[in-house]
């Protein structure tokens, strides 16, 4: 038999658990804030001169600049841009936001990737501090200088994870997201390869599970590797 306090508490929990709740996502926004913060270095990208210019290049003439117009050592010096389309993405942000914003960017870049690699896991705010911590300082180094070809690469390298989550969770929008992702990073930074890598490790693990399991290859199997050919 029920109490009058037993059922006080129970017209009160959903109050007392939606409390709760918020409570956890104001103190994660505060971690993620923190994280933000710890993030912004000065921007200090050596490259950033060429990458300027080869961005104001693509945007005036309408084409990828493939030889080298600016150097007085190799003029004329044809090359392969991986990261041309990286270079108009610069150069926008620099004439609307300066270096200031190019620094803020590499944080956000930095922090969104935090986001992705423990989005599909459940974990209270004070988990998301401690790892947050882990987090800047192990990736101190490639942070370091702000927004780069390398920190966009990272981010894409992230997105790419998440959506082999996705895709293992049945998600079949999936395949069609993947190519236009790849179309991206190709042309953003060279680290496309590792991602490469990555996808041929998820595949074999999970054939060797299948193998171990005796089961057949499922039909998203064929639909998976079709995506990206």
């Amino acid at each position: 038999m029920s109490t009058p306090s037993s059922r006080r508490a129970s017209r009160e929990s959903p109050r007392g658990r939606e409390g709760a709740a918020l409570r956890e996502y104001f103190l994660s926004a505060l971690v993620y804030a923190g994280l933000l913060i710890c993030l912004v270095y000065p921007y200090t990208d050596y490259d950033w001169g060429w990458h300027y210019r080869y961005g104001e290049y693509l945007v005036t003439h309408g084409q990828i600049l493939r030889h080298d117009i600016y150097s007085w050592t190799m003029p004329g010096f044809e090359w392969v841009n991986h990261s041309w389309l990286y270079d108009p993405l610069l150069y926008f942000l620099y004439n609307r936001v300066s270096f200031f914003g190019l620094a803020i960017a590499g944080a956000v870049a930095g922090v969104a990737v935090f986001y992705l690699c423990i989005r599909q896991v459940p974990l209270a705010f004070w988990h998301k501090a401690i790892l947050a911590v882990f987090f800047a300082a192990l990736s101190k180094e490639a942070l370091l200088q702000g927004l780069r070809t390398q920190v966009v690469g990272l981010l894409v390298l992230a997105l790419f994870v998440d959506l082999l989550h996705r895709e293992r969770q049945g998600h079949r929008w999936v395949y069609w997201a993947l190519p236009g992702l790849f179309c991206l990073w190709t042309n953003l930074h060279g680290s496309f390869l590792l991602g490469l890598i990555v996808f041929g490790v998820y595949v074999m693990g999970d054939l060797a599970l299948l193998k171990i399991r005796g089961t057949a290859i499922p039909r998203r199997w064929f639909m998976f590797a079709a995506s990206l050919l």
